[in-house]
């Protein structure tokens, strides 16, 4: 039999974490988080995160569609959000900072 091009594979490791952050070194990512509730929400999202300087708050929907944008208030590790008027669907929001990024997924109804 000719095995040219073949590869042989004795073992195969998958990687299940999840990984919320990016552009941080491994030890900032512990504490660099956003967490948002209820989902799915129809009129009030309360977001959880930590508040670092400098960062963004932004709103998008599945196809990447920038919805709201706004400065988070670095007084107080949570804010309201109302989603009563969007669309119902999937959403993406994300906090960016210099630190790096972390996203979260919810449900507009």
């Amino acid at each position: 039999m000719d095995f040219s091009g073949v590869i042989q594979i004795d073992e195969i490791t998958i990687d299940t974490n999840t990984y919320i952050c990016e552009g941080v070194e491994e030890n900032e990512a512990e504490s660099f988080f956003i967490n948002v509730h209820p989902s799915p929400s129809s009129d009030n999202l309360i977001i959880n995160y930590i508040s670092l300087s400098n960062s963004i708050i932004t709103i998008s929907d599945i196809n990447g569609k920038i919805i709201e944008k706004h400065i988070a208030n670095q007084n107080s590790p949570l804010e309201s959000i109302d989603v009563s008027k969007m669309n119902s669907g999937l959403y993406i929001i994300s906090i960016s900072s210099d630190e790096g990024v972390a996203t979260s997924k919810f449900v507009a109804e």
